[in-house]
């Protein structure tokens, strides 16, 4: 059996524990210094791999070539429309959890 958290905005799964492999993964990724500083958009290029279900080192795969930040996404014309749907949905997480006494605003406003 394996243990998964389920991201309340976009509902993607990541593993926590699993029992066979009693492995434990970290729940999260660090952030940066900013959240904002994150990456929120990966382009990344297409590369021929060797074939066949073959690996071969530095060959083939799916390199970043650029990152943009939430803020780079919401100015550009490219990905505006992704990044607010996304900054809307994570004002209704936000909002819902307030609603709900999970997070109480003193804990957000310093």
């Amino acid at each position: 059996m394996q243990s998964q958290f389920v991201c309340p905005v976009c509902f993607r799964s990541r593993l926590i524990e699993s029992q066979r492999t009693k492995r434990q993964d970290a729940l999260l990724p660090e952030f940066r210094e900013r959240p904002s500083d994150n990456t929120f958009i990966q382009i990344r290029a297409f590369g021929a791999g060797p074939g066949r279900g073959h690996k071969s080192p530095g060959v083939g795969g799916w390199p970043v070539t650029e990152e943009l930040t939430f803020k780079e996404a919401l100015e550009s014309e490219e990905f505006r429309e992704v990044a607010g749907e996304m900054k809307d949905r994570l004002i209704y997480v936000f909002k819902d959890l307030v609603s709900s006494g999970i997070i109480k605003l003193e804990e957000v406003i310093t």
